[in-house]
């Protein structure tokens, strides 16, 4: 999923469980180890998350619902 706003691809990684954004920042072409932001939900994910207007929500297969407010 790209946020068409800034570019952010977000997206999940079904049995690890993570929750992973990643973004061109310096706009060089590649993505460096900076431009990768993880979070750790340890439940993994059937799809990946959904977004709405300043608003993206995470629902693993087991455990709570996660929701990102900017």
């Amino acid at each position: 999923m790209i946020n068409q706003l800034d570019g952010t691809v977000f997206f999940s990684s079904s049995h690890a469980g993570n929750l992973t954004a990643i973004r061109d920042a310096n706009h060089d072409g590649f993505i460096s180890d900076d431009e990768v932001k993880s979070f750790a939900t340890h439940n993994c994910f059937l799809n990946s998350p959904s977004m709405a207007p300043n608003m993206m929500v995470a629902a693993p297969c087991w455990g709570p619902v996660y929701v990102f407010l900017k």
